[in-house]
This record gives structure tokens, C-alpha cells and sequence, in this order.
């Protein structure tokens, strides 16, 4: 009975895992990049127009007309 031996190649499997390491590490470099690209883009160069933005939509006045009618005062004149 002759049984065929795998032999393992350790220093291919260690070049095999250190390319998937690098390979992942420089996708996370980029992902990073990024994401800090975009930061800057909007918290620096966008800044003025997300500001006036933000300033736009501090105050609204909005009327909402009451759930039960016009109220009226002793005189019978509409409030508000």
C-alpha cells in the first residue's frame, strides 16, 4: 500500500498569507484615505455652504392653524 505524502510548502503558504495581508491593509489605506478626503471636503471646502444651510434652518415660522377653531375673546374678536 503506497500512499502518495503531501508535503507542505510553508514558505508559499507564508507568501500566499503576506500578499492577502497587504493586499487587505492597502484596501483599508484606501478606504481610509478616503474617508478622510471626504471629511475635509466637507468640513473645510464645503464649509460656507453647509453653514448658511444650518443658519437657514435654525429659525421657521410656520403658522398651524388651531385643532378647534378660531378662538375668540370677550369682545368676539379672532385672537391671532
Amino acid at each position: 500500500m503506497l500512499h502518495s505524502v503531501r508535503i507542505k510548502d510553508h514558505y508559499a503558504e507564508q507568501q500566499l498569507f503576506v500578499r492577502r495581508v497587504m493586499l487587505t491593509a492597502g484596501a483599508i489605506l484606501v478606504a481610509i484615505v478616503a474617508l478622510i478626503g471626504r471629511l475635509i471636503f466637507l468640513q473645510i471646502v464645503k464649509h460656507d455652504y453647509y453653514l448658511g444651510l444650518s443658519l437657514g434652518n435654525r429659525v421657521r415660522i410656520e403658522p398651524l392653524p388651531p385643532n378647534r377653531g378660531m378662538i375668540f375673546d370677550r369682545n368676539n374678536v379672532a385672537l391671532g
